[in-house]
């Protein structure tokens, strides 16, 4: 799936180096890697919650961005969408 949507979805720094016409350096582009443990807020997650709690952290000191696939599939189950039934 996320190779299907990186041919549909561009990634932000792609976006702004063509709006500006500056180029970005990737090499300073946060690692991206995804995760099938139970994200830090996994327990509360029927009650309110925060992005790094429950969809993803990024560590400044790695430089990576850690994707809680658990917690994205829990709140897009809790998405309303016209015509969806859940």
């Amino acid at each position: 799936m996320r190779e299907a949507l990186s041919q549909m979805i561009k990634p932000p720094h792609q976006l702004v180096s063509a709006e500006t016409g500056l180029v970005l350096a990737t090499a300073l582009q946060a690692g991206e890697i995804e995760s099938d443990d139970d994200p830090p807020g996994w327990d509360k997650r029927e009650e309110n919650w925060t992005i790094d709690e429950l969809l993803g952290q990024y560590d400044a000191r790695e430089r990576k961005i850690t994707i809680f696939t658990k917690g994205i599939e829990h709140a897009a189950r809790q998405l309303v969408l016209p015509g969806r039934v859940r």
